[in-house]
C-alpha cells in the first residue's frame, strides 16, 4: 500500500475580478521523499548542530 496526502491548493486566477481556483491532488509520500533524498546532500552532524543544537541528530534521509 502507498501512503499518499491530499493537498489543498488555492491557485489565484489573473482576472479584472478576484477569483481563487482551488485544485486538490494526491502525493505519493515515499516517492517524493526517494526523489529529495536522493537530490539532496546528506547533512553532517557538525551542521545540524550548528543549526539544530537542541535535537538529536538525526538526518532525515539517512
Amino acid at each position: 500500500m502507498t501512503a499518499t496526502i491530499s493537498v489543498l491548493v488555492a491557485l489565484p486566477v489573473a482576472t479584472s475580478r478576484q477569483r481563487i481556483r482551488t485544485t486538490i491532488c494526491s502525493i505519493d509520500t515515499p516517492r517524493l521523499l526517494a526523489r529529495l533524498c536522493g537530490d539532496s546532500p546528506a547533512i553532517p552532524e557538525t551542521v545540524w548542530r550548528q543549526y539544530l543544537p537542541d535535537i538529536p541528530y538525526d538526518p532525515p534521509c539517512a
